[in-house]
Order: C-alpha cells, then structure tokens, then sequence
C-alpha cells in the first residue's frame, strides 16, 4: 500500500531556503553528470563569490545571505534529496503582494535546463516566489521525482505534458498562478499521486474520462478554475482513497457526482459555486460516513434536504445555501453529533493541519478558514425554498458558532429556546415569514 500523509513534510533533513526568480535563458550548459550540473548552476547564478558547500546543503550552491535550516525529514518514500527556493515558506500571499517587494531583494539567476541534471533529485519546492515564466519542460526528465511544488508563483502558460513523465509523482502543487488551457491528456499517468492541488489558476476543459485513474490520491484541489461538463464516471469496483475534494467556483455540471459513492474514506467535499443539479442524494450518509465538511452552496439542487444527512456523526459544517431546496428543515438535524460538543472536534487530529480549508460565509462576509475550522461547527441553509417552522430541535446543537436561515418562507415563531446556543455567534433569520415575539432569550 502507497498511502501516506504527503504535504506537511515536504522539507527534507537539509533544505535550502533561496531567493530565486526565473528568467528564461535560450541557452543552457551541457552536462555530462550531477556534479558538472551543479558546477554550471553554480555558474548560472552570476555570482562569482557563491562556493559550494558540501557539508550541510548536500553540494548545493549557497549564496552568502542565504540560510540553510534543519527541518522535518521526509518519509522514505519521498527520499532525501531535495531542493527548496521560498521567499516565504508556508506562506500563499497574493501576486501582487509579492510584486511589491524591493528591488534589493530580486534573486539571482539559474538555468532551468542546468536543474534537470540533478537526476537524483526527489523534492523540487520552489514556491511562493515571482516566477513569471512557463514551466521549464525539462523539469520532466527528473523522473525520480516524487513531489514538485510550484505553488504561489505567477507562472503563465500551459501545463507541459512533459510532466506525465514523472510516474513516481506523489506530490503536485502547481496552485495560485495563471496557468491556463486543458490538461495534458496524458494527466491520468499519475497513478502513484497523493496530492494534487491545481487552484486558483486559469485552467478549462473537461476532466479527462479516465481521472479516476488516480486511485492513490487523498487530496485534490480544483477549485477557482474553469473546467467544466460533468464529472467522470468511475469504473466498476473503483477504490477511492480521497480524504478532501475541493471542487468549488468551476463550471462543472450534472447530477451529484455518482463516482463519490465509493470514497467512505472522504472528510471534506466542496462542490459549491457550479452547475449541480437534481437531488442531494440520500446515499451520502451511509456511503461518506466520514464527513466533516459539506459544502454544496451555489448550485441548483432541488427537492427536500434527505433526512439522513443527520446520521453524519462527524459532520460540523453543513453548507447547502443558495440552491433551490423545498420543504421543511428536518427535525433529525438536531443528532448532529459533532454540533452539539464542539470540544469533541478540537481533540481529532487533522490528516495534515494543511488541509483544513474552506469558504465560509461569516456574519455577512466571505472568509477563509484554514486550521481553525476544526473549531467551527455551522449550518447554513439561506437562500432556499424552505417553508413551515424552524424544529425546536436545532437548539439541541450547543456547539453551533453560526447559524444562517435567512432568505427562505420559514413560519411559526423563533424557538424560544434559541438563546440558549451560549457558543453561537452568529444568528441569520431574515427575509422569512416568522412570527410572534423575539424570544427574551437572545436579548
């Protein structure tokens, strides 16, 4: 078996944190060894003073106000050669925000074509930098290559399908650039990866009919995109290892994706923002147990919430507004085990603390929640076709931190009790037609 937890330890035991920016070079030393590659990268640099050194940074060239730091090591898997340039680790500013640094801070120069005769290089981080090229199409001869990141860059162009080279590919993030046009057909050659995280670019096209291909992955962010069409079908006796599917702010139309019946191992999906439509289907709470995030805002599903979305026991964010739901609010949503002991969900640990993310409407603006959504527990159902009272039931929910109702055809009275969810903070009823006194509860 493959699976391993992946992003959190992409560091090897001696990285190299270097300011680097790219910029194309028609011309590229030839290379007759790793060591006569990392002599021409050395050159590259245009730096006559920068030395070699052989001892902590594995041969790597070290400019003078540059640090190398022990850091977490890598699994076996990923081994332990790897090369890092981060202006910012950990850190996905805007592009603009990194356009405004000073000019004594712009890096140095490097080849990309000199980095591909580094054959033994497994780990290639180059993130949160000001790249502004394509990707060098060369970076796919470095075929033991099992995790690149090229993430919050402003990279242009498409995607090389030199990439599809890389079978032992288990780590892929190319998010927050303007990559732009489809996938390399060949996308689905990634068997072996884990993670993959394609947001926040310019990317279109239909996912490839055989993207259930990556049976590996437990990480897939293709959010802020925009592909369109329908979600692939899955083969027969297809094994999903997904633990979090971000979907979101694409094209993407259809029934609710049938292939997800298989993934009981997923805790987060978010397919807000698209062209869904039909029902939210009944099966969810027996096929994705495991649910802690549910995010299906933004589409067009019709009909009555299924009232078996209550016996998700781990579920703690349900977001289903702005569709076109009917009926009532089911009674049964007041058994949502992890909304009513908010303290149960801060004790789990996270699968990778980098994978907590999501939108969320937050009194009345759009906010983005990272390792903190462990702590939020919130149910938003505005902007629906929901008619008749609000179940006195959802006052049972004592770790509830939002509540949002507003913008339905809800009658009857607020439940008087509704003053008693002390961790509430939070309350939407607006645009309904309730009725009576405001429970003294809430003053």
């Amino acid at each position: 078996m493959r699976r391993r937890r992946t992003h959190a330890h992409l560091a090897g035991t001696a990285v190299l944190f270097l300011l680097a920016t790219v910029i194309p070079s028609t011309t590229a030393p030839v290379v007759h060894s790793e060591g006569g590659a990392l002599l021409a990268w050395k050159a590259s640099l245009g730096d006559p003073t920068v030395e070699l050194d052989s001892g902590r940074a594995g041969l790597f060239p070290v400019p003078r106000n540059v640090r190398c730091q022990q850091s977490r090591p890598i699994p076996r898997a990923l081994g332990t050669r790897s090369l890092r340039w981060s202006r910012h680790p950990r850190h996905r500013g805007t592009p603009a925000a990194r356009r405004s640094e000073p000019p004594w801070k712009q890096p140095p120069q490097y080849h990309p074509a000199s980095i591909a005769q580094l054959r033994s290089l497994q780990t290639v981080d180059l993130s949160s930098n000001t790249f502004d090229s394509s990707i060098p199409p060369q970076l796919g001869d470095i075929h033991n290559l099992s995790a690149l990141q090229l993430y919050n860059n402003t990279l242009v162009g498409n995607i090389p399908h030199q990439l599809c080279r890389l079978l032992h590919m288990q780590v892929l993030d190319l998010s927050i650039n303007r990559f732009t046009w489809e996938l390399p057909e060949c996308w689905c050659n990634f068997e072996s990866l884990l993670y993959m995280d394609l947001s926040n670019n310019r990317l279109t096209g239909k996912l490839p009919s055989c993207w259930w291909n990556l049976g590996y992955i437990e990480f897939l962010d293709l959010s802020n995109n925009s592909f369109y069409g329908k979600i692939p079908t899955a083969v027969r006796n297809h094994r999903c290892y997904l633990r979090s599917l971000y979907l979101a702010r694409n094209d993407f139309v259809g029934a609710f994706p049938s292939a997800l019946r298989s993934c009981n191992l997923l805790e987060i999906l978010d397919i807000g923002n698209n062209g869904f439509y039909g029902v939210v289907p009944p099966w969810i709470k027996t096929r994705v147990p495991l649910l802690r995030i549910l995010r299906l805002r933004s589409n067009n599903f019709t009909e009555e919430i299924p009232v078996g979305l209550s016996r998700l026991s781990q579920l703690q964010l349900l977001d289903m507004a702005n569709n076109s739901l009917t009926g009532s609010i089911p009674t049964a949503f007041g058994s949502f085990t992890s909304m009513k002991h908010p303290q149960n969900m801060s004790g789990r640990e996270p699968l990778d603390k980098y994978y907590d993310r999501i939108n969320i409407i937050w009194k009345g603006h759009e906010q983005i929640f990272q390792r903190g959504v462990r702590l939020l527990a919130g149910i938003d159902l505005s902007g629906n076709l929901l008619c008749r009272c609000i179940p006195q039931e959802i006052t049972d929910l004592q770790g509830l931190r939002f509540l949002n109702l507003s913008r339905n055809y809800l009658t009857c009275n607020i439940p008087e009790d509704i003053g008693s969810l002390t961790f509430l903070e939070s309350l939407d009823v607006s645009s309904n037609e309730l009725t009576g006194a405001i429970p003294p509860s809430v003053l």
